[in-house]
């Protein structure tokens, strides 16, 4: 479409072209005429001084009125030519200005609206970038909580495997606890330690026959492995009967011990 309106353009480059070029020709040719016609129309005159009444002179003053008649025509005509060209050079360049008018406006109105866009489009940048900047600090801030989380959870589980680990040594202590709490107790009530004060009396002399480094090295095991779970004035008892010499009151003394023993148990 812009091809075909570009089109008045190039023919009133044409046109022009060729008007100009008609009419230098049309100078050129008037003046060779009239350098052609000045010499006869000077013989013709001196014809006619000497003798308007002659033959030659005549048809010569009729062949040079032709001529001149016929330079006046072509004149006449290369002057309409010209007129018509020339009528036609303003008719194409009345077009080709009304093109280059609508054209003119066409394209302000286009970079009007362009420059609309360019500031809508620069705006929507702006905010796009202020989001990506948003966006980047959260997931920084997001990374940096999910590091975080990572080594919270490393060190729960690290955490939890010592944790099952001193369980399972403990566990293991207390089954042995328990094991030697039992054999603590048996030992005692097997020399009388859980009688009441008369019946321990009548007990005296097997006691006295019983190897005290054996039942010391039992009931201390057990106490030693239970220490953990005894109160402070039961474990005062305890460091007390393994401490004590044997003596009458060793049966009062065993008694209670075993009734801490058995509690535990």
């Amino acid at each position: 479409m812009v091809q075909s309106r570009n089109q008045p353009s190039s023919c009133l480059s044409c046109s022009s072209g060729s008007g100009s070029m008609k009419f230098v020709l049309s100078v050129a040719l008037v003046a060779f005429v009239v350098l052609a016609v000045a010499p006869a129309a000077s013989g013709a005159r001196t014809l006619r001084k000497a003798g308007e009444s002659g033959q030659a002179g005549g048809k010569f003053t009729a062949e040079s009125d032709r001529t001149i008649t016929k330079v006046v025509k072509l004149l006449q005509k290369m002057l309409d030519n010209s007129k018509q060209e020339g009528e036609q050079d303003r008719e194409l360049f009345a077009k080709h200005k009304c093109y280059c008018d609508d054209e003119t406006a066409a394209k302000t109105t286009s970079v009007k609206t362009l420059m609309k866009q360019i500031g809508l489009f620069e705006n929507d940048i702006q905010q796009l970038q202020g989001s990506n900047s948003l966006l980047s600090s959260q997931v920084a801030q997001l990374q940096t909580d999910m590091d975080a989380n990572a080594k919270a959870r490393t060190d729960a589980a690290a955490l939890r495997a010592s944790a099952k680990t001193a369980f399972q040594q403990e566990e293991t202590d207390l089954t042995a606890a328990i094991g030697q709490l039992g054999q603590a107790v048996d030992v005692l009530a097997a020399i009388g330690g859980d009688q009441s004060l008369q019946a321990a009396a009548d007990h005296t002399t097997f006691m006295a026959n019983y190897s005290l480094v054996n039942l010391r090295s039992s009931v201390k095991q057990a106490l030693l492995a239970a220490n953990t779970f005894l109160a402070p004035a039961e474990l005062s008892k305890a460091d007390a009967f393994l401490q004590a010499p044997f003596t009458g009151a060793y049966a009062a003394s065993s008694g209670e011990i075993v009734g801490i023993l058995k509690q535990m148990k």
